[in-house]
């Protein structure tokens, strides 16, 4: 009999203890709102568990590089359109500067000057603080120098003594000029160049002539997320290009800006300015169409941005169905694993204060 009741007592506490295990287990599921925190727990559906935080990392982690990228593009996009503007405004300018009359030649300068400034601090534009034209160097200047008018890099300076030159004797026409400053724009020459040392050299050693940066924004999808080198020199561009809208840009505007008022006023300079105002008309092109190339990237990234958060709420919901507990029926369970411990440990308790004698009596 005692054999018997100690039996049963060992019955009991095994009971028990498999009652204070489920009771735990139910408590994390209601701590942590999952039913197991482990894959075996959801056997035999542990493969759609799988298949389906695997699909929601997945579109989370097309969101992420898709929302790094925004922001880059809206600053890049808004610099360009202010480059534009002040594009519009020196070819007006120039235009006007290709008539007869008198010019306001230092009113000219002045204007050139104050869009020299500009455009650098513009070709310098950062988003998160990373540089937006610098290409995959986005952590160094695309500019080298604040200042292009200081004399370092030199590219200022050579056009503006190559400029002076401008007299219409051989080898010092305006056809001679021009080809030469086209020729100096395009040297890469450390301390000549104003692009940074990465993008004044082709890959290996450097950036100038890499693809725009894009990003993977859905499955087999890649989207164009920055402008082309702003550095690049495309060798089927027109004989009095440079091959980079950016440098017949900055090229154009330092020939404005360090003009005298002799040359400006002079059946020379105002032919130059006709150039001028052709050349910031095709460069204006140019511009635009990389404007609206970064705008449809935009439209596409919003788009698909849209449809991932779509289809993370669905796929979230797919998974909650399977992994998320129910809390009334585990507030339920709780309460009768609770009932029935306190009852085990009722009896327990009095099992255990029996004695010899009271198995004899």
């Amino acid at each position: 009999m005692i054999s018997s009741s100690y039996g049963q007592m060992s019955r009991l506490m095994d009971v028990s203890t498999r009652s204070m295990d489920r009771f735990n287990e139910v408590q994390k599921q209601i701590a942590t709102g999952k039913k197991s925190d482990t894959f075996g727990g959801y056997a035999p559906v542990a493969r759609t568990v799988i298949n389906l935080r695997n699909e929601i990392s997945r579109r989370e982690s097309y969101m992420d590089s898709i929302n790094v990228a925004q922001p880059r593009l809206v600053s890049s996009q808004t610099a360009l359109g202010r480059m534009g503007t002040i594009m519009s405004d020196i070819q007006k300018t120039a235009l006007t500067g290709a008539g007869t009359g008198p010019k306001d030649a230092a009113l000219i300068r002045q204007q050139a000057q104050s869009a020299l400034k500009e455009m650098t601090s513009l070709l310098n534009t950062k988003s998160d603080g990373q540089y937006v034209f610098a290409g995959s160097d986005s952590s160094n200047a695309p500019i080298s120098s604040n200042d292009l008018m200081s004399g370092t890099p030199s590219l200022f300076t050579d056009i503006s003594t190559r400029l002076s030159q401008l007299d219409g004797t051989p080898g010092n026409t305006l056809d001679d000029v021009m080809a030469d400053l086209n020729t100096l724009s395009m040297d890469d020459t450390g301390g000549r160049s104003i692009f940074s040392a990465s993008l004044s050299a082709p890959r290996p050693a450097g950036t100038q002539d890499e693809a725009p940066r894009s990003i993977v924004a859905d499955d087999g999808q890649r989207i164009t997320v920055a402008a082309k080198s702003i550095s690049y020199k495309d060798p089927a561009a027109p004989a009095d290009s440079t091959g980079s809208w950016t440098r017949d840009m900055m090229r154009d505007l330092m020939m404005l800006a360090s003009a005298s008022d002799e040359l400006l006023n002079s059946d020379d300079g105002a032919k130059m300015m006709g150039r001028v105002s052709a050349n910031m008309d095709r460069n204006m092109v140019s511009l635009n169409r990389t404007t609206a190339d970064l705008a449809m990237s935009q439209r596409s990234l919003d788009a698909l941005s849209d449809k991932h958060a779509d289809m993370r709420v669905a796929l979230k919901s797919q998974s909650s169905n399977v992994e998320d507990i129910d809390y009334t029926d585990a507030a339920a369970r709780l309460k009768i694993l609770e009932t029935q411990l306190q009852s085990s440990w009722t009896i327990l308790s009095k099992m255990g204060s029996m004695s010899l004698a009271n198995f004899l009596r």
